[in-house]
C-alpha cells in the first residue's frame, strides 16, 4: 500500500486533517463563538470581582476598598466605567487561554455581537443585585459601553501584540 507524499513529505492524509484544523479555527461555528465568549465573559468578569467591586458587590476586601476609593475619587459613573473596563480585560485574558492564535483571531472578528450580548446580559443580571443609586439604567449602559469598547480594544492589542513584537525585532 503506497501513500501519496507531496514534494515536502507530508502524506495527503496528513495535509487534509491539518487543513481542517486550521478551518475549524479559522471559521468557528456561531455556537463556539457564543459559548467561548460567554465562558470568557463568565470566568474573567466572576474574577474581576475580586479586584473591584460591582454594582455593590465585590468577594473580597480589596474589592469593596477599590470600589469605595475610585466612588470618593471619580463618583459612581467614574467607578463604573473603570470597573467595567477591568471587566473586559479578564475575559480576553481567558479567552486567549482558551483559543488557539488562529482560533482567537477569529472569534475576534466575529465576537462582537455575542460579546456585547453578554457582557449586557452578566451587567443586566447585576443590576438586578443592586440598584445602582438613582439610575440603574444609565449605570448599566455606561458599564457595558466600557466593558465592550475595553475588550475590543485589549483583543486588538493581544491579536496584533506579537505581530508587532516580530516586526520591531526584525522578524
Amino acid at each position: 500500500m503506497t501513500r501519496a507524499f507531496g514534494k515536502d513529505g507530508v502524506s495527503d492524509r496528513v495535509r487534509q486533517e491539518i487543513y481542517q484544523v486550521v478551518e475549524r479555527d479559522l471559521r468557528p461555528s456561531w455556537a463556539m463563538v457564543y459559548a467561548k465568549t460567554g465562558v470568557s465573559v463568565l470566568v474573567g468578569g466572576l474574577v474581576s470581582l475580586f479586584f473591584c467591586g460591582q454594582f455593590q458587590l465585590g468577594f473580597s476586601s480589596l474589592a469593596q476598598f477599590v470600589n469605595g476609593w475610585i466612588i470618593a475619587q471619580a463618583g459612581m459613573l467614574g467607578c463604573t466605567a473603570y470597573c467595567g473596563a477591568l471587566f473586559a480585560v479578564l475575559p480576553v485574558a481567558v479567552l486567549r487561554l482558551m483559543s488557539t492564535p488562529l482560533q482567537f483571531r477569529a472569534l475576534r472578528h466575529r465576537s462582537a455581537v455575542p460579546t456585547l450580548v453578554w457582557i449586557g446580559a452578566f451587567g443586566a443580571f447585576m443590576t438586578q443585585v443592586d440598584s445602582m443609586g438613582n439610575n440603574p439604567l444609565w449605570m448599566l449602559l455606561t458599564w457595558t459601553a466600557a466593558g465592550w469598547l475595553s475588550f475590543w480594544a485589549i483583543t486588538q492589542v493581544v491579536d496584533r501584540f506579537p505581530l508587532l513584537l516580530g516586526r520591531r525585532l526584525g522578524a
